[in-house]
């Protein structure tokens, strides 16, 4: 019987569905099958003793008739062959008894020690898929970049990238400097962050504000530093910002892989111009942050 085509394509997206979902399954299967090995391993244990007495009561039955010839002065060597041989039945037949108790628990356990096993497996091939494909991204994006910087100058593909000018700012001193202000909202790239009254660490007050993001990027500096390493979902989570999956993959190495790395970390708190009444040392409602991570760290640890 020819399968339908419609019936063809609903099962093939169903099995789809189920390879999607399959290390989940997999794993709420492994846990609730260690419970279940646990719970039976427990109620055989209360079994078990039983079995252990009436083991003890048959020895004793073979000992005493072993023991009868003796005892009436008739006991000859030619009957240990026997009694060794009863014994040896007792034992074994115990040893299945108690086997069977335990023999559920042992195979729910097995299974689902497996079906964990297929969980890890399932999910370190896809992360380690999803790295890889991320770092190929990473590594087009950045060839990419060197072409326009070597097209348009280095000046020019910065203005590009951080949607910005560079401006000839006077210093107090009256030294001229030329900086990138940024004229986006909230950065340019994908990791930037808004630093405001949504944020657990946030304060109305512009020195608080300033002590910590100064104190968490000086934390995140020695940790780098200590550590040759720093994941951006660090930076985040000692901001008070949620972990990204991107976050577990990008971040810092110490001294940096890339060639355009900054050998430091940085929030971007004085590059971005929509910063600037934080910069003048006034309070402001939103801080905006970009980091400038070296890339993809997560296939070099």
């Amino acid at each position: 019987m020819k399968i339908p085509e419609k019936l063809m394509g609903v099962l093939a997206r169903q099995k789809l569905i189920a390879q999607k979902h399959s290390p989940q399954v997999l794993f709420v299967a492994g846990l609730v099958g260690v419970t279940t090995a646990a719970v039976l391993a427990c109620r055989a244990t209360l079994k078990v003793g039983d079995k252990l007495d009436d083991i003890a009561t048959e020895v004793e039955v073979v000992k005493r008739g072993a023991m009868a010839p003796a005892l009436s002065l008739r006991h000859t060597v030619e009957k240990l062959p026997d009694i060794r041989r009863d014994l040896a039945v007792v034992y074994g037949r115990g040893t299945f008894e108690i086997t069977k108790l335990y023999a559920p628990a042992v195979i729910i356990g097995g299974l689902s020690i497996a079906a964990l096993t297929g969980s890890h497996i399932q999910l370190s091939r896809r992360n380690t898929a999803l790295t890889g494909m991320y770092a190929t991204l990473s590594k087009a994006f950045d060839a990419y970049r060197a072409r326009v910087r070597e097209e348009l100058g280095e000046e020019k593909e910065a203005e590009i990238y951080y949607a910005g000018k560079f401006e000839i700012v006077t210093g107090e001193n009256g030294e001229k400097t030329k900086v990138l202000s940024r004229t986006g909202e909230c950065g340019t790239t994908m990791y930037a962050r808004e630093f405001d009254e949504r944020n657990r660490n946030w304060v109305p007050n512009y020195e608080s504000n300033s002590v910590f993001l100064m104190g968490v990027q000086n934390h995140c500096m020695n940790k780098l530093v200590r550590d040759r390493f720093l994941f951006l979902n660090d930076v985040y989570d000692a901001l008070g910002f949620e972990k990204t999956v991107e976050g577990q993959l990008v971040g810092w190495t110490y001294p940096s892989h890339s060639k355009d790395g900054d050998n430091y970390v940085d929030f971007g708190l004085y590059c971005c111009s929509a910063n600037t009444e934080f910069i003048l040392g006034n309070d402001q409602r939103v801080i905006y942050l970009d980091f400038n991570v070296d890339g993809v760290i997560y296939d070099l640890i």
